[in-house]
Parts: structure tokens; C-alpha cells; sequence
């Protein structure tokens, strides 16, 4: 892939969920051309798998991790194979599971009909465009994907809004920037993806 105008899906976000989006587009051995638009300079591991110290834990037992759709423990064998077997019992370290998260990239790179293009930017508008969708990025270029996934992270801002009690008014949390308005954001429960109209 050349350009990221050309692209089936692009992917905005390459942390641990939109790595493992990728993955299973990639894993599909169709010849799908996937963008993955990351601000930062490493795909796969996020801000949660970043870190570097081994005493930051999983909060879920490694039989009950797995990048692989029906393949919970997949982790424990990829542990295995790597000469580090852990219990399925075990909470493994988060920069483990980072190492997991960008070999399962790499590997499905290796066995996909069309390589993943990285485009190292910020997304910063998804609209529609001549039934298609297109995906604008911070640094002017302009993507034209079939369909975008945007999975489920750290939103940049958010207002949270407290219920009403009554009789008082309610007012955000947080202060919008002067000059913008404020938007409720919630964070998203499962992978937003969308399509342009066939």
C-alpha cells in the first residue's frame, strides 16, 4: 500500500484494542487493505502496556487472556513457546502482555495478503463522503476508507455531567476550553465501527 487514500479500513487508535482489531482483519486471508492511524510511534500496546515495570499486573488470570477469537489461553501457549510458561492461574505483567499484543501483530503482518499501512498521525474528524467515509488527519492528509473501527480508549476531553438533584442546576465537571463548547462524552462499551452504504 502506497497511499492511505486507499485503504478498506482504516483503524484510529493503535493500541491494544485496534491492534487486535487489525489482527483479525489481517488473520481473515482476504486481501483487505487496513490503515492503522496512531498518534505515537509504537503500535500495539497502548498506554496500558507501555509501561515498563514488571510489577504492573493484568487484572484477569492469564487462562482468560487470549488475542484470538476462541482461543482464551492463548496466552499460556504463546508463554510456552516463548520459553516463559506462566499458570493459567497467574496474573502475568502488563509489559508481557504488550510483548503478546505486537508478536501477534507482526505475525498476522507476516501471513496477510496485503501488509497494514502505519500511518503515524491524529485523526481528527470522520465524515461522509461520496458514500464513502473519510477520515481527516491532524497533519492535512485525508484517508477514504470503505469503513472506520475507532475501538474503545481515552477519550482526549471529557465533561461529565452529575444527575440533577432538585432544585439545583448542574454544571460540568470539567470546564470546556474558552472559546469551545462543551460535549458529554461517555466512554465507548464495545467497538465502534461503521460502514459507508453498499
Amino acid at each position: 500500500m502506497t497511499s492511505p487514500d486507499t485503504v478498506d479500513v482504516a483503524i484510529i487508535g493503535g493500541g491494544a484494542a485496534g491492534t487486535l482489531t487489525a489482527v483479525h482483519l489481517l488473520r481473515t486471508g482476504r486481501p483487505v487493505r487496513v490503515a492503522i492511524v496512531e498518534r505515537t510511534d509504537r503500535l500495539g500496546r497502548g498506554i496500558p502496556y507501555s509501561t515498563t515495570n514488571p510489577r504492573h499486573l493484568m487484572n484477569v488470570p492469564a487462562s482468560g487472556m487470549g488475542g484470538l477469537a476462541g482461543r482464551p489461553g492463548h496466552l499460556v501457549e504463546w508463554c510456552a513457546a516463548q520459553g516463559e510458561p506462566v499458570e493459567g492461574a497467574a496474573f502475568v505483567s502488563r509489559p508481557l502482555f504488550g510483548r503478546y499484543l505486537v508478536a501477534l501483530l507482526r505475525d498476522a503482518i507476516a501471513g496477510a495478503a496485503v501488509a497494514p499501512l502505519a500511518v503515524r498521525d491524529d485523526a481528527v474528524a470522520v465524515s461522509r463522503s461520496g458514500g464513502r467515509l473519510r477520515v481527516a488527519l491532524a497533519g492535512g492528509a485525508r484517508s477514504t476508507p470503505a469503513g472506520s473501527c475507532s475501538p474503545p480508549g481515552r477519550p482526549r476531553r471529557r465533561t461529565f455531567r452529575f444527575p440533577p438533584a432538585r432544585g439545583r442546576a448542574t454544571r460540568p465537571a470539567v470546564r470546556p476550553t474558552p472559546g469551545r463548547r462543551a460535549r458529554s462524552r461517555r466512554w465507548p462499551a464495545t467497538t465502534s465501527c461503521s460502514s459507508a452504504p453498499a
